[in-house]
C-alpha cells in the first residue's frame, strides 16, 4: 500500500472510460466553454478500446517538483499518470472539480511545434470550464492537481 509521502490525496473518484467513443465525442460530453485547438485525434491517439472502469485519485505533490520527477515519485507511491482519455472522463464525471484548481494528465504528453505539452482541465474566474495543453517543463506544487491511477 502507498504511503504518499511525496504527495496529499484530494478525493478518490471512481470514473467510467467509454474507449468507443472518439475524441471528439468525448471532449464533447464535457460542455466546456474553451477548448485548445490543438486537442485532436492527430495529437492524442486511442490507447485502449471498450468501456473501463477505474479507481482515481486525484493529488497535489508537497514540493516543488519537475515533471520527470513527479512520474518518478509517481512510481514509488504504486501510481500511474492518467492519459487524456481519462481526464475527459472525469472532467464529463466531475466537472465541478475543475474550477477549484487545475487538473493535469501527465500521462499524455504531446509535441506542439517542439515543444512538450500536457493536457489539463482549468478554469476561468471560476466559473468556466476548460481543456487546454500546459508545459511539460515547469516546475509543479500545491495549487497543480494531477488525476493519478494505482497500479
Amino acid at each position: 500500500m502507498a504511503s504518499f509521502i511525496c504527495s496529499k490525496v484530494l478525493g478518490n473518484f471512481n470514473i467510467l472510460v467509454d474507449h468507443s467513443l472518439g475524441l471528439k465525442q468525448m471532449v464533447d460530453l464535457g460542455r466546456y466553454s474553451y477548448i485548445n485547438e490543438n486537442i485532436s485525434p492527430k495529437i492524442f491517439p486511442k490507447t485502449a478500446k471498450g468501456k473501463i472502469n477505474y479507481d482515481t485519485k486525484l493529488i497535489y505533490f508537497f514540493k516543488y517538483i519537475n515533471s520527470v520527477d513527479a512520474l518518478k515519485d509517481l512510481d514509488i507511491e504504486g501510481l500511474r499518470p492518467a492519459t487524456i482519455e481519462e481526464l475527459l472522463a472525469f472532467g464529463a464525471q466531475y466537472s465541478e472539480f475543475q474550477i477549484k484548481f487545475p487538473i493535469f494528465a501527465l500521462g499524455s504528453p504531446c509535441d506542439i511545434l517542439g515543444i512538450r505539452q500536457i493536457p489539463y482541465l482549468g478554469g476561468v474566474h471560476h466559473k468556466e470550464r476548460t481543456l487546454s495543453l500546459y508545459y511539460w517543463d515547469y516546475l509543479w506544487m500545491g495549487s497543480y492537481s494531477f488525476l493519478v491511477i494505482p497500479k
